[in-house]
């Protein structure tokens, strides 16, 4: 076998025209697929979805909004641009504008290497935060598999809660360990440094439709974390699948690219629809009426299974707040409202807009004023389930979030094949 791809060998060409580009990545993506089988050492083209913020007079555009985040950005065309980490060098990824809300980031490189780099692109731009899909959105993409694939097609499920605010005498590692392939878990037998114990659950399911359809309803009702869904493989209209993770990653597993893009304007419709209707139903605001000023708005409401124990709340709380790099993007000075109750003045580090928050050790409150992001919401909930409670329940408003995310976009490409 020959070496090992580095990223300077797979950063791409610089093409004329997205039309070239297209047909690249689907001759990539059909070599890569075939030469995976045998070798397993090929990578394939994966997705990074990026979201911005409703359309708004003073909104910088995409390209402006990845300079600011210090790449070197070139156009194709209108809606498609080069990203490249110095002048004149290749690029390690395009960026194709999908709508208004929101981009993705077509690379070729390993995971290894662009992840870092997108982290840099979002934490160096207030404008921009990765697509959070939290467990009510996969549940509505595993219904939409569930009605459009044949029942023979393998699926994949992927399901994780990390316990790490249970961790005693030490400092909680909480966006700041260096970021990794979710789709590789960590080999045990190369670790060989202590470690403290805590409560952590992974598991991957990766079968036949019907085998998974049969059994996650009984293995939810005997194991918690099995309700804190972090990947999902929607199939390919050919073979293999699409790869959706909780933080905006889509890996091609399939061999078509334009499968691919399909499928990402799908579930991207879906997400657009839900971040702007929990907007509509949240924002907090003045209106004027005949009786004069009226308040409207609603709470989010993220109701835990049961009480934290007093330390990991205070842990948690903490740990948000002392530090920059959390997971959630917050930042704000806690106030203590009484031994279980903790109000925050804060601020939301995508966009740098305010939002008023309550933490208790059975339930997280948020108040969203207008103009904060609905991706918020996903983002919040999203970490929630995988650091706090696999099964919390969210209600937008006086809605279930389920009834928020339950309204179907357009028809779907999934089709997985004749049914058998």
């Amino acid at each position: 076998m020959g070496p090992e791809p580095t990223a300077e060998s797979l950063s791409m060409p610089r093409l004329p025209s997205r039309e070239e580009y297209w047909d690249y990545f689907e001759g990539w993506q059909s070599g890569a697929w075939s030469a995976d089988i045998r070798s397993h050492r090929t990578p394939v083209v994966k997705s990074f979805l990026v979201e911005t913020v409703r359309t708004g007079d003073k909104n910088p555009t995409p390209q402006e909004m990845l300079r600011q985040a210090g790449a070197f950005v070139e156009p194709v065309d209108d809606t498609l641009f080069r990203v490249a980490s110095a002048p004149g060098a290749d690029p390690w990824a395009l960026a194709e504008v999908i709508d208004h809300r929101f981009f993705a980031l077509y690379t070729t490189l390993p995971v290894k290497d662009v992840r870092p780099r997108v982290r840099a692109l979002v934490d160096g731009c207030v404008w921009l935060d990765r697509v959070w899909i939290s467990r009510p959105v996969f549940e509505q993409l595993w219904e939409h598999v569930k009605a459009r694939c044949a029942p023979h097609r393998y699926v994949k499920l992927s399901f994780e809660y990390d316990a790490r605010y249970e961790v005693e005498g030490r400092e909680p590692n909480d966006g700041c360990q260096p970021e990794s392939d979710p789709d590789e878990e960590a080999d045990e037998r190369s670790q060989d440094t202590a470690l403290p114990e805590r409560r952590s659950a992974r598991c991957t399911l990766l079968d036949r439709l019907r085998e998974v359809q049969e059994k996650i309803d009984r293995l939810r009702d005997i194991y918690r974390p099995f309700h804190s869904i972090i990947q999902l493989r929607i199939p390919a209209s050919g073979r293999g699948g699409h790869d959706f993770y909780f933080d905006g990653q889509v890996t091609n597993r399939s061999d078509s690219f334009a499968d691919h893009r399909q499928q990402l304007s799908y579930v991207l419709e879906l997400y657009r629809r839900t971040t702007e209707k929990a907007e509509d139903i949240l924002w907090t605001r003045l209106d004027g009426g005949p009786e004069g000023l009226l308040a409207q708005g609603a709470p989010v409401l993220m109701q835990f299974a049961e009480p934290l124990p007093e330390d990991v709340f205070k842990r948690w709380v903490n740990s948000i707040f002392r530090r920059r790099n959390n997971a959630f993007r917050l930042w704000g000075h806690p106030i203590e409202g009484g031994p279980d109750t903790v109000h925050v003045y804060g601020i939301d580090r995508h966009l740098w807009q305010r939002i008023y928050l309550e933490f208790a050790r059975g339930h997280l409150l948020a108040f969203l004023p207008e103009g904060t992001c609905g991706n918020t919401v996903h983002r919040l909930v999203t970490n929630v389930q995988r650091l706090i409670d696999p099964a919390v329940k969210v209600w937008i408003g006086n809605l279930p979030y389920e009834a928020v995310v339950a309204t179907e976009p357009r028809p779907g490409r999934v089709d997985g094949g004749p049914r058998r």
